[in-house]
């Protein structure tokens, strides 16, 4: 890990205010929430890292330095998969011979604009650790690198089988079916029916032919039900969540632009705890903007709770080791 990491803290209090999270800050005693017991699914038996790293140097009025956003994205992979360096990180995640599919999200992404500077990070530090760019398939990002062309090509279209996830029957992307490990990279954004956009609807949403059929009762039980599926379940090696701006707002009175900038990013191999610390961001925001968060405690959005009650990863905050470095 780098010099910034010297200070690490970890702690199940979200951020208060973005002031101080843009800060690094950790809320103390005067938490946004009292999160009950009731409704929150229980793990005694083991806990879920997530690393929440705010560096307000990445993004600047000219946009991102890319510098800054190699090593705070570099420090987060060690942090979260408990590694000495990017490539041991990635190493101990994917196989020699895996056929990767980054996921990274089409919508709003040309409002956020951070898509294909960060999409180019990942390539260029799964590359530095060995993977070739014909083993990589960008999906819903665009690069411009003198490499991108070297990247494997989506396959077209949808799957011939259709997939039984119990609540529906599916579709999936070629591309998904393909691939032997899934890099998760979302955004960070509220949604008026799902309560949020992170992780588990970037997998769930994204990877299916007719997403709009799946979004009665705040989207669920689909979105666990999809990413439950082995197809999808299996192949997620990790879920990176692009906070750098984030859409706070998606109400139809809305502001035209509500997104704003977090310069953040959340890192883990869990993802219904990688969306638990995703919300206290996302919170921190929206009530700086006198809006309410988006569910009453972090891990009680219904797609999170659904998700911890299905076995896919962890939304009770005392069971997630959240490790946030900081910088000077």
């Amino acid at each position: 890990m780098n010099k910034h990491s010297a200070e690490v803290y970890r702690s199940m209090s979200p951020v208060s205010t973005r002031r101080q999270f843009l800060a690094g800050a950790i809320a103390g005693t005067a938490c946004l929430y009292a999160w009950p017991a009731a409704a929150i699914t229980e793990s005694k038996t083991r806990q879920s890292r997530v690393a929440l790293l705010e560096n307000p140097r990445i993004m600047t009025n000219m946009g991102i330095l890319k510098r800054a956003l190699i090593e705070t994205f570099e420090e987060g992979l060690c942090i979260a998969l408990r590694q000495p360096s990017a490539q041991a990180a990635w190493q101990s995640i994917l196989r020699k011979n895996d056929k990767i599919l980054l996921k990274c999200n089409r919508a709003d992404a040309e409002r956020i604009g951070t898509s294909g500077m960060f999409a180019e990070v990942l390539i260029e530090s799964l590359m530095a650790a060995g993977f070739e760019p014909a083993q990589i398939t960008l999906m819903e990002a665009t690069v411009s690198a003198k490499w991108a062309d070297q990247l494997a090509k989506p396959a077209f279209g949808w799957t011939e089988q259709v997939y039984d996830f119990g609540s529906g029957k599916e579709q999936l992307i070629r591309a998904a079916e393909d691939a032997t490990a899934i890099i998760n990279v979302p955004f960070l954004k509220a949604h008026r029916i799902a309560g949020m956009t992170g992780s588990l609807k970037n997998l769930s949403h994204g990877l299916i032919r007719r997403p709009a059929l799946y979004h009665a009762n705040q989207c669920c039980p689909f979105i666990p039900d999809i990413v439950a599926m082995p197809v999808i379940r299996r192949k997620v090696r990790l879920n990176i969540i692009n906070a750098l701006r984030i859409v706070y707002d998606t109400r139809p009175d809305a502001a035209r632009d509500p997104v704003d900038i977090a310069s953040a990013l959340v890192i883990s191999t869990d993802p219904v705890a990688a969306d638990t610390i995703g919300q206290t961001v996302l919170d921190a925001m929206r009530i700086e903007k006198a809006l309410k968060p988006v569910s009453t405690e972090p891990g009680l959005v219904l797609q999170h709770r659904l998700a911890a009650e299905k076995g896919l990863g962890i939304n009770n905050p005392e069971y997630i080791e959240l490790v946030r470095p900081t910088w000077m």
